[in-house]
């Protein structure tokens, strides 16, 4: 009798594919917190190993003695019926991607983001419509959230762009880039994470000295160590003055992990009846696979387009 074949792939090793997929770069704390919460370090990184070795996963040690840094090889795409992967990962960026990772973990397990794009996706995207992507303005990520003002519509959508600024650039560039986030009536919120309150407080300066062609258009600033706090912790830093997070969006209960709870809020949102202002706002949550021309709803490996209309194209960033 012959004895029954072992898939290729356990149940377990496509979601570690799928977070990688959805996440572009991850390390291996956040693998393990998302797939293996019962697993002991050494066993992780064992199978981890063994899917690179297999040719699904890259991995990538940084700087000496940094973290282990997981991205998708074009088999693992291929085993997810996907082509999209993160591409060469450049170690000069690995404390900004890293953070952004970590970011977009902290918003779900907080229950704040309905929807995340990320920035590597968002640069694709923009590279298909573009012939050079050099100067366009593209954010680290789009975040989609739900409003708690009944002004702007309670529990409707709003889009933040976020950009994480570990680095200060010079002050034309952001002149450059805050005069093209005006232009953009999509995104409702830009938010911008910084080091230290003296960025925070020179980029809310050059904020307000641009012209003010959209005024329904929000600007705030947050520390990186502020960040991964609670939403009643975390500070957003206006014109008007410091708001709480929790006063701004819309909290929904979570209980599962990171990456169950990414799953779990483009599952919801997906499966939900959306309003006829949600619909404006992501334009749709379905996309359209190039290879087979069909429709297919978004998940965890299957990021939803956030706002179609939000358009980044070449401008100078």
């Amino acid at each position: 009798m012959k004895k029954p074949v072992k898939p290729a792939l356990t149940q377990r090793d496509t979601s570690v594919l799928k977070l990688v997929h959805d996440y572009g770069l991850v390390t291996t704390r956040e693998i393990q917190g998302a797939v293996f919460k019962t697993v002991d370090h050494s066993t992780v990184m064992r199978r981890l190993r063994k899917l690179t070795r297999r040719g699904y996963l890259l991995c990538d040690r940084g700087f000496h003695l940094g973290p282990f840094i997981w991205t998708l090889a074009s088999k693992g795409a291929k085993a997810l019926g996907s082509d999209l992967i993160y591409g060469p990962v450049n170690r000069n960026q690995l404390e900004h991607e890293t953070t952004l990772s970590a970011l977009r973990a902290h918003m779900a397990t907080i229950g704040v983001s309905e929807l995340w794009q990320p920035g590597f996706l968002l640069r694709k995207q923009a590279g298909a419509n573009e012939k050079s992507t050099e100067d366009v303005v593209i954010p680290d990520a789009l975040m989609a959230v739900r409003r708690t003002n009944p002004n702007l519509g309670k529990g409707t959508l709003a889009i933040l762009a976020i950009e994480l600024e570990l680095h200060a650039k010079a002050k034309r560039r952001y002149h450059k880039v805050f005069a093209t986030y005006r232009k953009k009536k999509g995104v409702n919120f830009i938010w911008y994470i910084v080091p230290h309150s003296r960025f925070g407080e020179m980029l809310l300066t050059l904020w307000q000295e641009c012209s003010n062609e959209n005024e329904h258009q929000l600007f705030a600033w947050s520390l990186v160590e502020n960040v991964f706090k609670t939403p009643s912790e975390i500070i957003l830093n206006r014109v008007s003055g410091a708001k709480r997070l929790a006063d701004l969006v819309m909290i929904k209960t979570m209980q599962a992990s990171p990456a169950q709870s990414s799953a779990q809020s483009l599952g919801r949102v997906a499966q939900s009846q959306p309003s006829a202002s949600d619909t404006q706002t992501m334009n749709t949550i379905h996309e359209t696979n190039p290879s087979t021309s069909t429709t297919r709803t978004p998940s965890i490996s299957d990021t939803a387009t956030v706002q179609a209309h939000t358009h980044f194209h070449a401008e100078p960033k």
